[in-house]
């Protein structure tokens, strides 16, 4: 009797082993199915601000590229699958590369006039370039242009790698300075704006954050652009010939 006893006290003890490891699987199992669907919901809302970001960058660089509207709304954009948030920013300083012989052009003014920039700040990274710096200055009053004589100026290797400052003339006129690298790359040029010894921000630059907001999940996306389209340097140098030139 007591060797059936025990028997069935194995059979018993082995059955409730065995529901305890289905029962555990089934509780692992339906803990990771019920995961992986927050997660891939979790991805669809990521998915879907992301897109809500980018529309509402395109939706700005409309405004500013065909409209000429510089202008950041100022309350959400409600789209289909979520909102749209804009939160301007000031751009303090701006950084480029500037690969050899290409230019890089920075306007100091704002399209409907605004804060005065007496000098700015070049420091960058460069082994064997120079940095020609060109200023160009007008004023308009009645209805006719004032221009100034472009100031031009070339920086060696030395100057550039330790930071110097080009002074902005006259205030009261608009500004467009050119950087041209010569002989060499430039890399890493910061440019910053002072006035009275002051950093200020640079007028004409727009630095914006567009944030789109669906159900669970936000996307952010920044850039900065300039207001204005830059002009090509198509007339910084003429080539003079005495014979007849073949295109």
């Amino acid at each position: 009797m007591n060797l059936i006893y025990n028997k069935k006290g194995n059979l018993l003890l082995l059955g409730v082993v065995v529901v305890a490891i289905i029962l555990g699987s089934i509780i692992f199992l339906s803990s990771f199915i019920i995961s992986s669907l927050k997660q891939g919901s979790l991805s669809n809302d990521a998915l879907q601000s992301w897109h809500l970001a980018d529309s509402g960058s395109e939706y700005l660089l409309y405004k500013f590229r065909k409209l000429k509207d510089f202008n950041i709304p100022g309350s959400d954009i409600d789209l289909e699958g979520g909102r749209v948030k804009f939160i301007e920013e000031t751009e303090d300083s701006i950084n480029v590369n500037i690969p050899k012989n290409d230019f890089y052009q920075v306007d100091i003014y704002q399209p409907g006039g605004g804060q005065q920039i007496d000098s700015l700040s070049l420091n960058g990274e460069t082994d064997n370039g120079w940095l020609e710096v060109q200023i160009a200055s007008w004023q308009t009053t009645t209805g006719q242009d004032s221009q100034m004589p472009v100031i031009q100026s070339i920086h060696g290797p030395s100057e550039i790698s330790s930071s110097f400052s080009e002074p902005i003339p006259s205030s009261g006129y608009y500004h467009r300075v050119k950087l041209k690298a010569l002989y060499d790359d430039i890399n890493n040029l910061e440019i910053q704006a002072f006035d009275g010894g002051n950093s200020v921000a640079i007028p004409s630059y727009l630095a914006v954050r567009v944030r789109g907001l669906s159900e669970k999940a936000i996307q952010e996306i920044s850039f900065t652009m300039p207001k204005k389209n830059p002009s090509y340097g198509l007339f910084d140098y003429v080539i003079f010939s005495e014979q007849q030139i073949q295109k």
